[in-house]
């Protein structure tokens, strides 16, 4: 990227990684989303700081597009069963075990599974 272009560069602009200069530890390649700016030649994501000439602005496709939807889509129902788990029980707080508990419960006692169904489906509940 050239420092002209890093000037603009304002927090929740995605990049990607083209090389490793500073020794930041991400993988070349892989999309970051800057979180600040330290200065108009290094920025943050996360814990780590890239400089401008690590990174190029990382341009949306249709694919990249789509794939961003269905991962918002799944975050909103994960959001949604957390809140109507609330709701059943009648809670302001939410505890991220006692909920695995309680979807483990209705696994086992709401759907008519074989056994091994049923270890699958709790596997992953436990395994997030």
């Amino acid at each position: 990227m050239k420092l002209s272009e890093a000037k603009g560069l304002k927090n929740g602009t995605r990049l990607r990684v083209t090389n490793v200069i500073s020794g930041h530890g991400y993988a070349v390649g892989e999309i970051i989303t800057l979180d600040r700016k330290y200065n108009n030649t290094t920025f943050y994501s996360g814990q780590w700081s890239v400089r401008y000439d690590e990174v190029e602005l990382c341009v949306k496709d249709k694919e990249s597009i789509k794939k961003e939807i269905d991962d918002l889509k799944m975050n909103i129902k994960e959001l949604q069963s957390e809140l109507d788990y609330l709701e059943e029980i009648k809670s302001d707080t939410y505890d991220p075990t006692e909920f695995k508990v309680y979807q483990t419960l209705k696994v086992l006692n709401g759907k008519k599974l074989s056994e091994i169904d049923k270890a699958k489906a709790i596997a992953k509940l436990v395994n997030g």
